[in-house]
């Protein structure tokens, strides 16, 4: 595999990751979101982590799977990192709510089979 190909696997398997952690705060309702300031930041900090593993997936492997807004993702990110005062619980609880599964669901359903199938016709 190519090191942007593996560096693109890699990402994408640590982005559906957190997608599962960050899932779990769902479980927990909007209240404990809106009332418990260490959850708020803990989610918070999903978002980051992220933004940060999108910015991993190379440019090229970010193209070729148009399906999610990737620029969308690391803005996110910065907002939570640098403008986390602008984070509203609603903003914030419908990511959770909405996003992060569509995220989740296509990372898994489209872009990982994708990469391990390109890995798997570069191997030897």
């Amino acid at each position: 595999m190519s090191r942007d190909g593996s560096k693109a696997l890699d990402a994408a398997e640590r982005l559906t990751a957190t997608c599962d952690v960050l899932a779990g705060f769902v479980d927990l309702g909007y209240d404990s979101l809106v009332g418990d300031t260490r959850t708020q930041w803990a989610v918070e900090m999903g978002l980051i982590r992220l933004g940060e593993e999108v910015s991993r997936i190379p440019p090229d492997a970010r193209a070729r799977f148009p399906g999610q807004p990737w620029r969308v993702i690391i803005d996110m990110r910065n907002m939570a990192a640098h403008q986390y005062d602008a984070l509203t619980a609603r903003l914030v609880w419908k990511t959770l709510c909405e996003d992060i599964p569509s995220l989740r669901e296509y990372v898994a359903r489209e872009m990982i089979p994708a990469l391990r199938e390109e890995a798997a016709a570069e191997e030897p």
